[in-house]
């Protein structure tokens, strides 16, 4: 982050949503993860994404949405759409007191140069991983105590 330079966020009543779009060519010299026979390609990515925060004086509230999409310019098998969104909440209980909430869902692509990736599959495997966690916190002068649960779901 720098900013100077930073876009400012557009203002949507008592939101500030900051969109964003990247834009990149890739160089991979082994595109199937091979011990042999490596094939090399160039890979296309477009990153948009889009983040709405409140700004309210107490209590906030926070939600996006993002994506990464690869499209490769011989190896189209490879081709593949990331796409994650999450919200996420403060609620100020008290001065020294809040509780925090938080959901968060993607659909992924597993890299073939993961260790545990399927060894030779003719596509990528596509996993879905859905989470949440709640916490509350209470801060007394220099001292914070912190409680957090949470569960993912592959």
């Amino acid at each position: 982050p720098q900013p100077a330079f930073d876009p400012l966020p557009l203002r949507v009543g008592p939101w500030f949503v900051q969109p964003s779009l990247g834009v990149g060519a890739l160089y991979n010299d082994n595109v199937f993860s091979e011990s042999t026979n490596a094939v090399e390609d160039v890979i296309y990515t477009v990153t948009p994404a889009v983040e709405a925060r409140t700004n309210w004086s107490r209590h906030e509230a926070v939600m996006g949405l993002n994506a990464d999409v690869r499209r490769y310019s011989e190896q189209d098998s490879e081709n593949h759409e990331n796409y994650a969104g999450f919200a996420r909440g403060r609620l100020d209980v008290a001065r020294q007191f809040w509780l925090n909430g938080s959901v968060n869902a993607s659909r992924q692509n597993e890299p073939r140069y993961n260790p545990a990736a399927v060894s030779n599959a003719a596509e990528l495997v596509p996993f879905t991983v859905y989470g949440g966690a709640v916490s509350g916190t209470f801060q007394a002068s220099r001292t914070q105590l912190e409680i957090e649960t949470g569960a993912t779901d592959f």
